[in-house]
């Protein structure tokens, strides 16, 4: 949402939490990675640790050390939202148009998934069964898929990854957006009942304060693992959830959260945006 922000011309400020990283910081080691790169090192889990959750921690997020693999979102889920929510947004023509959009931005393709001779065997049989077989779609350009490949999990070394940071990110940036990294979302600011920034703090422990202006609105949210907290920081001010933004059990949670009785505000990754002046 940021790209999409910044290019309609807010002035939009995105902070990380963990680091900003690129093909030459990628070593393809699985400790360093883990402890650099994923949410508490690779160790995040359900609350009752029954199930452990990969979750990126770095400009991009989980898709800069995800495996590419680019599904829409299915029918029957998106079927599954509409009814936990009571929105009808999610089996609408618009939101299957925005699937449509974010595919090409990241130029999701099946271009780049040779079989192995494994992959070639289990092809046969499921064949042989009549079951369906297809190319995994994938956010990839020109993806080798030689020695170095197959550790996408610790970053693209060949730079072909189309992830958040390579894509929207970068689109932000490029109109204007400021991204601040190895830092943490603590508390909205406040005017009054209106909120003007965010207060984060850096990995040396310093605070700062991000106040665009003029200021039409502020934004809290924040990806899968990280909504309870937004959440919690939103609730303090008098935030609201928005319809779609409900929790459940195990992993299922939302993220949006506008102020109540506002019409000014929207959603996007720990950032704040107002539009821009002239």
């Amino acid at each position: 949402m940021a790209g999409e922000l910044a290019e309609r011309g807010w002035n939009v400020v995105v902070i990380e939490q963990g680091p900003a990283a690129a093909e030459k910081d990628f070593d393809q080691l699985e400790v360093a990675t883990l402890n650099q790169l994923y949410l508490d090192g690779g160790l995040t889990g359900t609350s009752d640790r029954a199930v452990s959750i990969l979750a990126g921690r770095c400009l991009g997020g989980g898709t800069v050390v995800n495996f590419t693999t680019s599904f829409r979102t299915p029918e029957p889920i998106r079927r599954e939202w509409e009814d936990m929510t009571g929105s009808p947004i999610f089996a609408s023509e618009s939101f299957s148009s925005a699937l449509d959009a974010v595919s090409e931005r990241l130029r999701v393709n099946t271009l780049h998934s040779r079989p192995s001779r494994r992959d070639e065997l289990l092809q046969s049989g499921l064949r042989s069964l009549g079951w369906q077989v297809a190319s995994m779609p994938r956010n990839v350009v020109d993806c080798t898929q030689d020695d170095v490949c197959g550790y996408c999990g610790l970053g693209c070394v060949r730079c072909a990854k189309q992830s958040m940071a390579k894509t929207y990110l970068e689109d932000a940036a490029s109109n204007g957006a400021r991204l601040i990294v190895d830092c943490t979302a603590e508390r909205l600011v406040m005017n009054g009942s209106r909120a003007t920034g965010i207060l984060a703090r850096n990995a040396s422990g310093h605070s700062c304060t991000t106040r665009p202006a003029p200021a039409s609105g502020a934004i809290t949210a924040a990806g899968r693992r990280r909504s309870r907290r937004a959440a919690r920081i939103a609730a303090r001010h008098g935030f609201a959830t928005s319809a779609g933004a409900r929790s459940g059990s195990r992993t299922r949670s939302g993220s949006a959260f506008r102020r109540s009785g506002s019409g000014a505000s929207t959603a996007t990754s720990w950032s704040a945006a107002g539009r821009r002046s002239g």
